[in-house]
């Protein structure tokens, strides 16, 4: 049987690194506390950022047929799921920057690779949209194609087009210049918020590490289209906050967000449109302090919306309730 191990201290003698770990906590020592970051964009005339932006969202519509105001049996409920997956390359150019730190901008996209799956019953219909054109599957049988410059291409106007954005050196957008979203096939595509949430807005001074800040953004309505809203936007309020640094050479700043906003409309003066709506957008970017650029971000976006339809002129009595639950993550990288 192995005798077990004693420790014994010498009387009046302490190992030389002990003794002097024990003066160090003794006098209260501990280590310089870190130095507050000054968080500012850098922009340099004739530089080109190209950012490659993902998305990922699923969400299900759910309509139901109510009568005088009560809902009918289970069978008249129709879940309509839908997914969106796919990329495009957001590239910015630096045209020129003034003494103060403000920038003009000129903003493009290309090579987008996009694909929106929506099921309706048995039937599986699949929207693929590129730069070259759309198209549109049922069941993988070719019901419709559109080339890049016909009049229903989504994204004529948008491709081969450049763009304007002047920002300050704080992250702030003074005047941007964005293509719409192609809201009649890709509601979801919302390139002006796509932009807010990819561009963090920083505070005026210096910040320590766990600091936090205040912005505020607009939220559209995704994955509806115009038949079921009318265009709504929300302001939400986003808790920014600097988690501290990625790296030991406290050059990547990550930058924590949230927000959230709930509507309710318990009355619609014409008996249709949204009821109710709540949004919740969280997210963190990745910030290269000394290059003062963003290298990476990514947040998600959960939204949970219902309305009414009323068919007062065609059936009376009757209205289609319809919820809509949906969640759109958007990544944007730097490409090196």
């Amino acid at each position: 049987m192995t005798a077990p191990v004693i420790f014994r201290r010498t009387a009046g003698l302490l190992p030389a690194g002990i003794f002097t770990l024990a003066l160090l906590l003794g006098s209260g020592c501990r280590p310089p506390p870190e130095e507050d970051v000054l968080l500012r964009y850098r922009y340099r005339p004739g530089e080109t950022l190209v950012y490659r932006v993902s998305l990922r969202g699923e969400g299900e519509v759910l309509m139901t047929m109510s009568v005088e105001g009560e809902e009918r049996e289970e069978e008249d409920r129709i879940p309509l799921p839908v997914s969106l997956e796919g990329d495009y390359l957001m590239e910015l150019k630096v045209e020129e920057v003034s003494p103060e730190g403000r920038a003009q901008l000129s903003l493009s996209y290309r090579e987008f690779n996009l694909s929106s799956v929506s099921r309706i019953r048995d039937r599986e219909i699949v929207t693929s949209l590129t730069d070259r054109g759309l198209t549109i599957t049922e069941d993988d049988r070719l019901i419709s194609e559109i080339g890049r410059d016909d009049d229903g291409y989504p994204l004529r106007g948008v491709v081969g087009e450049e763009f304007r954005l002047r920002v300050d050196d704080r992250g702030t957008v003074l005047e941007a210049r964005v293509p719409p979203a192609p809201e009649r096939i890709f509601p979801s595509l919302q390139f002006d918020a796509f932009l807010e949430r990819m561009q963090p807005e920083f505070p005026r001074e210096p910040v320590p590490a766990g600091a936090s800040w205040s912005r505020t953004v607009e939220v559209p309505v995704s994955g509806l289209g115009r038949q079921w809203d009318r265009g709504e936007r929300w302001e939400v309020r986003l808790e920014s906050t600097f988690r501290g640094f990625d790296d030991r050479r406290r050059e990547t700043a990550l930058i924590d967000f949230s927000g959230s906003y709930r509507q309710e409309t318990p009355e619609l003066p014409e008996g249709s449109g949204l009821r109710s709506s709540s949004h919740h957008l969280t997210g963190t970017f990745q910030f290269d302090v000394p290059g003062g650029r963003v290298i990476s971000s990514s947040s998600t976006l959960r939204q949970n919306l219902e309305l009414r339809a009323a068919f007062d002129q065609v059936l009376r009595g009757r209205s289609l309730d319809i919820r809509v639950e949906d969640k759109v993550e958007v990544s944007v990288r730097l490409e090196e």
